[in-house]
Protein backbone atom coordinates (compact mmCIF):
# COMPACT_ATOMS: atom_id res chain seq x y z
CA UNK A 1 0.00 0.00 0.00
CA UNK A 2 2.70 2.14 0.77
CA UNK A 3 3.61 2.42 -3.06
CA UNK A 4 0.40 3.63 -3.82
CA UNK A 5 0.22 6.46 -0.99
CA UNK A 6 3.87 7.71 -2.20
CA UNK A 7 2.11 7.47 -5.62
CA UNK A 8 -1.01 9.37 -4.82
CA UNK A 9 1.07 12.33 -2.57
CA UNK A 10 3.76 12.24 -5.07
CA UNK A 11 6.96 11.38 -3.32
CA UNK A 12 9.52 9.31 -5.17
CA UNK A 13 11.99 9.12 -2.29
CA UNK A 14 12.40 6.57 0.21
CA UNK A 15 13.13 9.31 2.97
CA UNK A 16 9.76 9.49 4.07
CA UNK A 17 8.90 5.50 3.43
CA UNK A 18 8.69 5.18 7.80
CA UNK A 19 6.64 8.36 8.29
CA UNK A 20 4.14 7.17 5.53
CA UNK A 21 4.17 3.62 6.54
CA UNK A 22 3.00 5.07 10.39
CA UNK A 23 0.32 7.48 8.67
CA UNK A 24 -1.57 4.37 6.94
CA UNK A 25 -1.56 2.48 9.92
CA UNK A 26 -3.25 5.09 11.57
CA UNK A 27 -5.82 5.28 9.00
CA UNK A 28 -5.92 1.60 9.20
CA UNK A 29 -6.55 2.18 12.93
CA UNK A 30 -8.69 4.87 12.54
CA UNK A 31 -10.99 3.05 10.36
CA UNK A 32 -11.06 0.41 12.86
CA UNK A 33 -11.81 2.45 15.54
CA UNK A 34 -15.43 3.37 14.07
CA UNK A 35 -16.64 -0.17 12.54
CA UNK A 36 -14.76 -1.05 9.30
CA UNK A 37 -12.26 -4.22 8.97
CA UNK A 38 -9.24 -3.43 6.58
CA UNK A 39 -8.88 -6.76 7.27
CA UNK A 40 -11.28 -8.25 5.05
CA UNK A 41 -8.40 -7.17 2.01
CA UNK A 42 -4.73 -8.67 1.59
CA UNK A 43 -2.82 -5.36 2.46
CA UNK A 44 0.19 -7.18 0.81
CA UNK A 45 -1.46 -8.00 -2.43
CA UNK A 46 -2.08 -4.50 -4.23
CA UNK A 47 -4.35 -5.84 -6.95
CA UNK A 48 -6.42 -6.96 -4.37
CA UNK A 49 -7.10 -3.86 -2.18
CA UNK A 50 -10.53 -2.50 -1.72
CA UNK A 51 -10.72 0.76 -4.06
CA UNK A 52 -12.42 2.40 -0.80
CA UNK A 53 -9.91 1.42 1.73
CA UNK A 54 -7.09 2.88 -0.28
CA UNK A 55 -8.93 5.68 -1.16
CA UNK A 56 -9.17 6.76 2.69
CA UNK A 57 -5.88 5.80 3.61
CA UNK A 58 -5.00 8.14 0.65
CA UNK A 59 -7.08 10.77 1.72
CA UNK A 60 -6.02 10.50 5.57
CA UNK A 61 -2.09 11.20 4.29
CA UNK A 62 -2.98 13.71 2.01
CA UNK A 63 -4.39 15.75 5.08
CA UNK A 64 -1.81 14.77 7.03
CA UNK A 65 0.63 16.15 4.67
CA UNK A 66 -1.33 18.86 3.86
CA UNK A 67 -0.88 17.94 0.10
CA UNK A 68 -1.23 21.14 -2.10
CA UNK A 69 -1.45 23.45 0.82
CA UNK A 70 -5.76 21.12 0.57
CA UNK A 71 -5.42 19.67 4.14
CA UNK A 72 -8.75 20.45 5.48
CA UNK A 73 -10.47 19.52 2.04
CA UNK A 74 -8.75 16.13 2.10
CA UNK A 75 -9.59 15.65 5.81
CA UNK A 76 -13.18 16.34 5.26
CA UNK A 77 -13.25 13.92 2.06
CA UNK A 78 -11.46 11.44 5.03
CA UNK A 79 -14.22 11.86 7.40
CA UNK A 80 -16.88 11.52 4.70
CA UNK A 81 -15.89 8.31 3.34
CA UNK A 82 -15.02 6.98 6.70
CA UNK A 83 -18.16 7.41 7.77
CA UNK A 84 -20.14 6.15 5.23
CA UNK A 85 -18.26 3.24 5.07
CA UNK A 86 -18.23 2.75 8.55
CA UNK A 87 -22.58 2.87 7.96
CA UNK A 88 -22.66 -0.05 5.39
Amino acid sequence: MISEVKKSLRIKSDVLNDSISSNINAALLDMRRVGINPDQISLSDPKTYDALILSCVEFYCKWIYDFLQRGEEWHAAYIRLRDSMARC
